[in-house]
């Protein structure tokens, strides 16, 4: 078998008729999508993300251990509880998505609101 022949079983297609640029052709000519970057792999919005993860970690973890220390009045129960539940979803959602910054942000809110809670609950005896 001569190289022509397998060249011409690989010869490229023209694209096909009414084609979106972002779309390139497989082998069958049929387009398919073509990846594009997401918005969040960019460095300036990891950055923005991560500031935005240290940010809410320093404010639960003031709340933590300002309750630890000066004693839990002032500390509402059931704010804590949904800020518990609801960081548990937001970390449920973020293994999912597979997105590290909000996984780190939401584990140590679920963290924080569970610890602050706790001693709320421990100062008014259950």
């Amino acid at each position: 078998m001569r190289n022509g022949g397998s060249q011409e079983r690989f010869q490229r297609r023209a694209p096909c008729k009414g084609a979106r640029p972002d779309r390139a052709p497989n082998q069958t000519g049929d387009p398919v999508l073509m990846p594009q970057r997401r918005a969040s792999d960019q460095g300036w919005v990891k950055f923005v993300g991560w500031a935005a993860c240290l940010i809410l970690a320093a404010s639960l973890t003031y709340t933590f251990v300002r309750a630890l220390t000066r004693g839990p009045a002032g500390i509402d129960p059931l704010f804590f509880g949904l800020q518990s539940l609801a960081s548990t979803l937001f970390l449920v959602y973020s293994v999912r998505m597979r997105n590290r910054i909000f996984i780190a942000a939401n584990a140590v809110a679920v963290a924080n609101a569970l610890g602050t809670l706790a001693v709320a609950l421990g100062a008014r005896g259950g």
